[in-house]
C-alpha cells in the first residue's frame, strides 16, 4: 500500500509542521493582546519636543503639521500590570483648517521597568468659535 504524500512530503510531516505552524500563530497573538486604556496628562508635565508646521496654501489657515511630545508622571501615574509609567512620547501629524481636521499619533509608554508600550490613533478635530471671538477645539 502507498503512503500518502502532498507535493513530495509525508503526511507525518505536513501534521507536525501545521501543528508548529498554528503554536506560533497562537503564541504571537497572545503576545500582542489589545486593552482599551483611558488616563490624563498633566499640561504642567508636557513637553512638544519638536514640531514642524508647512502652509498648504489652498485655503487661509490649512496646515498639515508634524510634532513630538514628551510627558512625565510625577504623580498618579498609569500602572500596567502593578508597573508605574515613567514617560509617555507622542509622535504624530495634523491636517488641520483652522484646527478642524484630522490626526494620527503614535504612542510610546515607557515603564519604570524599561517595558514599552506601543499604541496608535486616528482623531478628528472640531473647533467652534466662543462669544469673545476665541476658539476652542475638541478632538
Amino acid at each position: 500500500m502507498n503512503t500518502p504524500r502532498i507535493k513530495g512530503m509525508g503526511v507525518s510531516f505536513v501534521v507536525i509542521a501545521s501543528v508548529a505552524i498554528t503554536f506560533f500563530v497562537v503564541s504571537d497573538a497572545l503576545a500582542q493582546q489589545k486593552h482599551k486604556v483611558s488616563f490624563k496628562t498633566r499640561a504642567e508635565n508636557t513637553t512638544v519636543t519638536r514640531q514642524h508646521a508647512i502652509d498648504v496654501g489652498d485655503v487661509p489657515g490649512h496646515q498639515v503639521r508634524i510634532f513630538e511630545g514628551r510627558a512625565t508622571f510625577p504623580k498618579d501615574p498609569p500602572i500596567f500590570e502593578g508597573v508605574r509609567t515613567k514617560e509617555r512620547w507622542v509622535r504624530g501629524f495634523s491636517d488641520y483648517t483652522d484646527l478642524n481636521g484630522r490626526a494620527a499619533t503614535y504612542l510610546l509608554l515607557v515603564l519604570e521597568n524599561g517595558d514599552k508600550i506601543f499604541a496608535r490613533g486616528d482623531g478628528v478635530s472640531q473647533s467652534t468659535v466662543n462669544p469673545d471671538g476665541s476658539r476652542r477645539a475638541t478632538g
